[in-house]
């Protein structure tokens, strides 16, 4: 099977091999099933090809609009971007309706089968052992976000509270609220590094693998509280309800502090997978082609 003229191979991830994906027939390069809807680049129609136990969502898409100067142009624009990663999340989302998948990152591509057939053979222990190791578990996403003057302020508060007896004078008084003021905001970090160590250590509890990751710095513009921790968990779905019912106990015991944990998913697995890229140890990597 060979892709039309000036087209390659876009990979949308890897799954398990299932009777279902026969409904094309057998063919020299392994079996079809067709995925319906559009392909990352709004025309062209997904499919699965399969290679013993496992299989590979696949679609055309044209050479030029991913590799060369034409495709570094692409993945600079939002507007050329935004609806295609949106596809491509659809599609893997799509696989995972049927079985456990290995998402690939946006804008894997192979010129032939025949290396993809080489990729699989490689790494197809590791492929097999992964989707195994996902059956029933979905990713939830979590970013800690702070106001950080309230969390000040509440230290400050709690502080003041605590204090036995206040200098009678105002000014002592004032001077003392103001140590007072310093050492709340030298205490917020290592309040934040606690609650967060505390929060991670009770959800980790209803999930079967975490993940952390850098915080991003905010845009230029960006009014949203900043971030200060950005974590994934692999979560059994039977546990997806306790888990954000624990989170919502959380946010709520924070809420005087400012904190808040924004929750997002479920995902497929894309912070759980392993490298597969053409060197051992390298990630499949944003517009990379391989060629033969």
């Amino acid at each position: 099977m060979c892709p039309p003229e000036n087209h390659v191979f876009y990979l949308y991830g890897f799954t398990r091999a299932k009777p279902g994906f026969t409904e094309l027939g057998e063919t020299a390069e392994g079996t079809l099933a067709n995925l319906g809807g559009k392909g990352v680049n709004g025309r062209q129609t997904p499919f699965m090809w399969r290679h013993g136990e496992v299989a590979a969502a696949l679609c055309f898409v044209e050479r030029d609009e991913f590799c060369g100067p034409q495709a570094e142009a692409h993945l600079a624009d939002l507007a050329w971007l935004g609806p295609r990663a949106c596809a491509h999340q659809e599609i893997v989302t799509a696989v995972l309706a049927l079985a456990p998948v290995l998402p690939a990152r946006f804008g894997t591509l192979f010129t032939s089968l025949g290396f993809l057939r080489d990729t699989l053979f490689q790494h197809q222990e590791i492929i097999v052992s992964f989707l195994n190791k996902v059956e029933g578990l979905e990713e939830w996403a979590l970013k800690g976000r702070c106001h950080r003057r309230q969390a000040e302020e509440t230290l400050f508060a709690r502080a003041k509270a605590k204090a036995s007896t206040l200098p009678i004078t105002p000014g002592q008084r004032y001077l003392h609220e103001q140590r007072l003021r310093r050492q709340a905001r030298d205490q917020c970090s290592l309040f934040l590094e606690s609650t967060c160590r505390t929060v991670a250590e009770e959800l980790c509890r209803l999930a079967s693998d975490f993940r952390t990751f850098p915080v991003a710095l905010p845009a230029a513009g960006d009014k949203a509280q900043p971030a200060f921790s950005n974590w994934a968990f692999l979560v059994p779905r039977g546990n997806a309800c306790a888990f954000r019912t624990k989170l919502d106990q959380v946010n709520a015991s924070q809420t005087p502090f400012g904190l808040c944990f924004d929750l997002s998913g479920p995902w497929p697995p894309y912070s759980f997978c392993p490298n597969l890229g053409p060197a051992i140890g390298q990630p499949l990597k944003p517009a990379a082609s391989r060629t033969g």
